[in-house]
């Protein structure tokens, strides 16, 4: 009998009773389960069914304090976190599987850079589809054991369904800011401020939906493209000169460290040495010009947002010019 199994099929059953009644039924379950396993194995002691007792305690405050967080961050920290607490790992990540396919590797704990000699890989499900994967690692040729990989699915059962709340409430919150930024230009816009400071208001709502380090804004009406705002540390003086070509863009495209370096030198400041996320700034009717975002991170779900957010802004920067 998985009396596991069916301890969390009464616990489930009991959902609708208040907490102090429930656990009492569970406690008497738990004690008859107890008294039968003495009856047919005298090896079953007292001890051990105390030990039992408080590592499903222990268990349950781990997965108690997983479901407490809110973010998306934070919930992966605190997986990572619990983990650690049940299961003798050297290392652990926890990727997540992201729109298109792509695996991304969202946290970490332990001696990362340890040469792995035994390796457990446990799946996060929600309602029987993979949405990310646990990879526990150990430096030494010593199997998980059964126990080990117990409590690491019992983590990831739980963990599974709350990054996914996580991820839901994020996805709100991008929405939400994007939302924000937008009425942000808008308000900019109808209040009649001049063209240089609806640039730098479309610029700095770009950066703040996707959490960027910094970046420029390409205007290329007229047919001369030259920077019209800046956000970021020494970038300040490039306002106002000739936009580098390869900045003004058509199509969504990424820039190499080595492609921003050049560009910098080009406008004669110093740009981050990380890649540019190159965004068209434009309607269907007309091409405004281009944002240029400093994205250390690489494709995130932030990123999916620009474009709409570059369309808006666009239809916002020309509805401007147009006033002017």
């Amino acid at each position: 009998m998985n009396t596991d199994r069916l301890l969390r099929a009464v616990e489930k059953r009991l959902s609708g009773i208040p907490d102090a009644a429930r656990e009492e039924v569970m406690d008497a379950v738990r004690e008859e389960i107890a008294r039968e396993r003495r009856g047919l194995d005298p090896s079953l002691t007292v001890e051990t069914e105390r030990e039992r007792r408080i590592e499903a305690e222990t268990l349950r405050a781990v997965l108690e304090a997983i479901n407490r967080q809110a973010r998306l961050e934070e919930t992966i920290g605190e997986v990572l976190k619990q983990l650690d607490r049940i299961v003798a790992f050297d290392a652990c990540t926890l990727s997540l599987i992201e729109p298109g396919g792509r695996t991304r590797v969202l946290g970490a704990r332990g001696l990362i850079d340890t040469p792995a000699q035994t390796t457990a890989e446990i799946p996060l499900l929600v309602e029987g589809v993979t949405i990310g994967l646990l990879t526990l690692r150990r430096g030494q040729e010593e199997p998980f054991e059964d126990i080990d990989l117990h409590r690491a699915r019992a983590v990831a059962f739980s963990a599974s369904a709350a990054i996914q709340k996580a991820r839901l409430l994020d996805q709100v919150h991008r929405y939400a800011t994007l939302m924000e930024r937008v009425v942000a230009v808008d308000q900019t816009v109808f209040a009649k401020e001049p063209l240089e400071k609806v640039a730098q208001v479309i610029l700095d709502g770009a950066v703040q939906i996707g959490h960027y380090r910094g970046g420029l804004l390409v205007v290329a009406l007229g047919g001369k493209a030259r920077i019209a705002a800046a956000t970021g540390e020494e970038l300040a003086a490039a306002s106002g000169k000739p936009a580098p070509k390869l900045l003004d863009v058509e199509t969504l495209a990424r820039l190499q460290p080595s492609a921003a370096a050049a560009a910098g030198k080009s406008l004669g400041v110093r740009l981050p040495e990380t890649e540019i996320y190159l965004v068209p700034l434009a309607t269907e009717a007309m091409r405004v010009g281009s944002l240029a975002l400093f994205d250390p991170d690489g494709e995130t779900p932030d990123d999916r947002l620009m474009e709409a957010y570059a369309s808006r802004a666009a239809a916002a920067y020309l509805h401007a010019a147009d006033v002017r």
